[in-house]
């Protein structure tokens, strides 16, 4: 458990270690950045997040989630920059996850996906590609900017939820599961 406050002009950068492991609720506020890169953070047993928008940038690296015990999202949390983000296992989303700037964002091996819950909210902006593992959506699922051309390289899974084309391409991979919502 924790809490990570970063003032304007302050940064906090978990890079260099090959692991970080975290465990319990981490909550977050501030103007300043709290930046996930190059290296793998780890939950142990399982990790919640809540995090104010603008301040949790995973910039790079790995999230290794436990199969069984999702990481959660009830804040915000910014996939940013030009290296590739990894997911492996799940993120439950009951908030806003963002896809921005050029980095692809892989969800790798099973059972890796972004559940996107009711009430929450997936938004690329940016012509970034989702590839691999499955986007379960009961939320909404928005490409909000970018004026090319964004790859769903990912299973989406419509659960009911909501998928928004606001500017560019949504190439789409497979789509399963579609039901009435």
């Amino acid at each position: 458990n924790g809490t990570l406050n970063a003032s304007a002009g302050a940064t906090v950068n978990m890079a260099g270690a090959s692991n970080y492991n975290w465990s319990g609720s981490y909550t977050g506020s501030g103007a300043g950045k709290v930046f996930l890169n190059s290296t793998v953070l780890t939950q142990t047993p399982s990790t919640t997040v809540n995090f104010s928008a603008g301040l949790f940038e995973w910039i790079g690296g790995a999230i290794n989630a436990h199969p069984s015990r999702p990481f959660i999202n009830l804040g915000s949390i910014a996939l940013a920059g030009a290296a590739t983000k990894q997911l492996y296992g799940p993120i439950q989303n009951s908030g806003t996850v963002i896809l921005k700037d050029s980095g692809s964002f892989d969800l790798v091996g099973a059972p890796a996906s972004l559940d996107i819950l009711a009430g929450g909210l997936f938004d690329i902006q940016s012509d970034a590609d989702t590839n691999f593992g499955d986007i379960n959506n009961a939320g909404i699922q928005r490409k909000s900017d970018g004026s090319g051309e964004t790859n769903r390289g990912a299973k989406v899974n419509n659960m009911g939820g909501t998928s928004e084309l606001q500017r560019g391409t949504l190439v789409p991979g497979s789509v399963t599961a579609i039901s009435a919502g």
